[in-house]
């Protein structure tokens, strides 16, 4: 963060640029309350800003999805948006095609994602493997040990979990 801030007022010097608001997360991008990020698409619905400058695209945003999705707001409110360190400016023709080859491949790689799991999970369910969330119960255990005699108690305080999951296991 040090060096990012120096390296974008000399941009935005060097371009004419008037700095109106410098927002800093100290947070995760990918993390999802970005208070930062929060007040700056504020700005831009408000219409106080007319660009955003950004050190890396991976700073703004740690997804495509995201990126995408937030730029195509930005543009529809005329702001301009440009990445220093990738030396995109979003608002040029050049940019707005970068945009769209960008899109596409990001689009391109989730059906393809999408695809590959799809094909995964048939194949496991075809093998008679469980497909999706584990289960959260010893269901086998449970069973075992109320026919070994076992109370509801017992197996509940042994496995730290409620008598009614014990009897919610052993009636399913």
């Amino acid at each position: 963060m040090k060096n990012q801030l120096p390296a974008l007022r000399q941009y935005a010097k060097a371009r004419g640029w008037k700095v109106t608001h410098e927002l800093v997360d100290r947070a995760s991008g990918s993390n999802q309350k970005r208070p930062g990020f929060e007040e700056l698409i504020g700005l831009a619905r408000k219409r106080a800003i007319d660009a955003i400058l950004v050190y890396r695209l991976d700073r703004f945003g740690r997804s495509t999805r995201e990126l995408l999705n937030t730029w195509s707001e930005l543009d529809d409110l005329g702001v301009r948006f440009v990445s220093l360190s990738e030396q995109m400016d979003f608002g040029s023709a050049a940019g707005k095609v970068m945009f769209a080859v960008i899109s596409a491949m990001a689009e391109f790689e989730r059906d393809l994602i999408r695809e590959r799991v799809k094909l995964g999970m048939a194949r496991a369910r075809s093998e008679g493997k469980h497909v999706g969330r584990p289960r959260s119960l010893p269901v086998t255990e449970i069973r075992a040990r109320r026919r070994r005699g076992d109370s509801p108690t017992l197996i509940a305080r042994d496995l730290k979990i409620s008598r009614a999951s014990v009897y919610r296991a052993n009636s399913a």
